[in-house]
């Protein structure tokens, strides 16, 4: 029988919580760890290989992890034992969404390039690519390029274009939610769990055990 003091315990977290506890230290990587192999972009050529792009697709269709992201529970923190893969492709998504869909800014560049210039569009472009899931879900047309330091941009371009801009926004806002209503971290599920009371050598069993079948 399995001590006391050792239990494993299965929860669902909002992917917000995962970020919020990543950006407080309360989750760690230990050494056993393997390091990060998916690709950020999915390749047609190689469909069976895993990507973050077909991981948050996945997640934006089913709206849950289904397998379970483990983590060890050391003292205050987590340690995680698998999963680490998943976890850097839902991080990156929300710290870089348009890293991982960057199809997605075309329409807008297409129409800055049509009604400014190409400078302005690839400007905006890569200010987009740098905007986080948060900001996007928040933004405000010109409160986000003045607040930001874009004063010279927002006042020689984008102002002159507000009303057809702001709906490019927002209908670009729109599509990176669930459909079309639920902010991603606000919705999509994850499946934890959590083993306590186990030593560090004991979690590497552990971790050495749920992957010794994976190619």
């Amino acid at each position: 029988l399995r001590p006391a003091s050792k239990s494993i315990k299965n929860e669902q977290w909002h992917a917000r919580v995962l970020k919020e506890k990543i950006a407080n230290h309360e989750i760690y990587k230990p050494k056993y760890q393997r390091k990060r192999k998916w690709d950020i972009l999915h390749d047609k050529k190689k469909d069976n290989v895993p990507s973050e792009e077909k991981y948050i697709e996945f997640l934006y269709d089913t709206h849950n992890s289904v397998h379970a992201i483990t983590f060890g529970q050391d003292g205050d923190r987590l340690s995680n034992i698998d999963g680490n893969n998943r976890i850097n492709a839902i991080m990156h998504f929300l710290t870089r969404p348009f890293e991982i869909f960057p199809d997605k800014l075309k329409p807008i560049k297409s129409a800055i390039e049509e009604s400014i210039c190409i400078a302005a569009a690839n400007q905006v472009e890569s200010i987009l690519k740098n905007m986080t899931y948060d900001e996007l879900m928040s933004f405000r047309y010109n409160k986000y390029f003045l607040e930001k330091g874009y004063i010279e941009l927002y006042n020689n371009h984008l102002k002159a274009k507000r009303d057809e801009a702001e709906q490019l926004f927002d209908d670009l806002s729109t599509s990176m939610k669930i459909n079309g209503t639920h902010r991603f971290d606000d919705y999509v599920m994850i499946n934890v769990n959590l083993f306590s009371g186990y030593s560090i050598e004991e979690l590497a069993e552990v971790f050495s055990r749920i992957n010794q079948y994976n190619s």
